[in-house]
C-alpha cells in the first residue's frame, strides 16, 4: 500500500510540476533524475523484502529438510512470492519510468529506458530506469 501511495504521488509530482513554456536540458534531466531515484528506492526497498523471505525461507527449509512434500511447497511459495514481488516491481517502474519520458517529450527533449538487472532471491528482473537523450 505505501509502494502505491509513493508510486501515485510520484507521477503527480512529475505531471504538476510544469509551469513554464521554455525547458532546459536541465529541467528535463531533473525529471529524469526523480523518476530514477524513485524507482532506486522501490528496488532498495525489494531488495530489503527479497532478503527477509530468503532469510526466512532458508530457516523453514532447515526445518523441514525431513519431508519433500513441505520442502516442495515452501519452495514453490517462495519462488511465487519472489517472482510477484519482482514483476511488481517491474510494473511500478515501467509506470514511473514511461510518466518521466512522456513528461520529458512534452518538455521537447527525448529520454530512453535503459535496463539493469535486478537480483530478488533466486530471480533476475529487469527494471528500466531512464536516461536523456541529448541530440
Amino acid at each position: 500500500m505505501r509502494t502505491r501511495l509513493i508510486v501515485v504521488f510520484s507521477i503527480l509530482l512529475l505531471f504538476l510540476t510544469t509551469s513554464v513554456f521554455a525547458y532546459t536540458l536541465e529541467d528535463a534531466q531533473s525529471v529524469a533524475d526523480r523518476a530514477n531515484s524513485t524507482v532506486e528506492t522501490l528496488i532498495a526497498s525489494a531488495e530489503k523484502t527479497a532478503e527477509v523471505l530468503t532469510e526466512n525461507y532458508k530457516k523453514l527449509a532447515e526445518t523441514f529438510k525431513d519431508s519433500e512434500y513441505l520442502l516442495s511447497l515452501l519452495e514453490e511459495n517462495y519462488n511465487r512470492t519472489i517472482y510477484i514481488l519482482g514483476t511488481g516491481l517491474a510494473e511500478t517502474a515501467f509506470r514511473i519510468s514511461s510518466a518521466a519520458i512522456d513528461k520529458i517529450a512534452m518538455m521537447g527533449y527525448r529520454a530512453e529506458c535503459y535496463y539493469v538487472s535486478i537480483t530478488l532471491g533466486n530471480q533476475v528482473f529487469q527494471i528500466d530506469p531512464i536516461i536523456i537523450i541529448d541530440d
